[in-house]
């Protein structure tokens, strides 16, 4: 419902109504109008006639950490921009090989040097990059006592460390004398970021809107496969038998998708607005070959802006 005003004979809408209130103008959030015996809400302020401030509150949280934010009383605080953000996934572990003999059509091929013998390679592949974590930023009307809540909450295997690396067995030398692992192996994985859980309450503790951002999901490790062996030319010219060779091949992990898609949102009537999207905390790095994927930043984050009236 919309008020209106008439000044000179014509109707105006009035977006910012003012009260004086002992000597001083104060900004109005709501009007009530009797009607019919009963008060009935004829207009509310919105919040794009207060001002937003800058932030009030810039809290990191770990994951089983907890803590609490109340509006300021007798400040005319009409509304709060409240952002919430998970914490990011690990990456995932790289694959590697220490050096081997190739097989080239089904052989292993001379070196172009004599009497150097077979020429060695080696094969690495990078770990997939952890995903961002989710992100609520919300418009939600308060009123004296309201307070905003919040928790890092860690699933099993949700603190967003990095996967570990994987080494495929194989080795240059004579086929046989020469161990080695076949068929396809996967990294480690990075595990996911933990959840922030957050919510607007009353002064009684009940909540009046759901804020939970999820965690970014924890990236694959690489992938390496030794698909075939060979036998071929001998090391040194033959003179310490025929060599063995491998066909490996090897696949970098992919990014992982970000906790937006975990976000666990319930907003209730005096959410204003809600959008969500992807943070920007730092994800965990895909390991380079011999590494470990790097765990994500361990945090997760609440902030806080106040809109304050123009005049209180």
């Amino acid at each position: 419902m919309t008020l209106h005003v008439k000044e000179s004979g014509t109707w105006r809408e009035v977006d910012q109504p003012f009260a004086n209130v002992g000597g001083t103008w104060k900004t109005v959030r709501e009007v009530h109008v009797k009607h019919g015996g009963s008060w009935r809400l004829a207009h509310t302020t919105p919040y794009t006639e207060y001002n937003l401030g800058s932030y009030v509150l810039e809290q990191n949280i770990g994951v089983g950490e907890s803590g609490t934010y109340t509006v300021p009383t007798g400040q005319g605080i009409a509304y709060i921009q409240i952002y919430v953000e998970g914490q990011a996934g690990g990456g995932g572990g790289g694959v590697y090989t220490p050096t081997y003999y190739p097989c080239v059509n089904g052989s292993v091929p001379v070196g172009s040097h004599y009497p150097g013998g077979p020429t060695t390679t080696t094969k690495t592949a990078l770990g997939g990059y952890g995903g961002l974590g989710g992100t609520i930023t919300c418009i939600h009307r308060v009123y004296d006592g309201d307070y905003v809540s919040w928790s890092g909450y860690g699933a099993s295997g949700a603190n967003g460390e990095g996967g570990s690396k994987y080494e495929l067995s194989v080795r240059e030398g004579n086929y046989a004398y020469t161990s080695y692992t076949s068929g396809s192996h996967t990294a480690g994985s990075g595990e996911n970021g933990f959840m922030v859980q957050c919510n607007v309450r009353n002064s009684s503790g009940t909540s009046k809107s759901q804020l939970w951002a999820g965690g970014g999901r924890g990236a694959a490790g690489a992938n390496i496969n030794n698909s075939a062996t060979c036998v071929g030319p001998g090391i040194h010219n033959f003179s310490q038998g025929e060599a063995r060779g491998f066909t490996i091949s090897a696949t970098n992990g992919a990014y992982a998708a970000s906790g937006q898609a975990s976000n666990e949102v319930v907003a209730g009537s005096g959410a204003i607005s809600v959008v969500q999207g992807d943070g920007a905390l730092a994800r965990g790095a895909g390991g380079n070959g011999n590494a470990n994927g790097s765990a994500s930043q361990n945090i997760g984050q609440v902030k806080i802006k106040l809109y304050t009236p123009d005049k209180y």
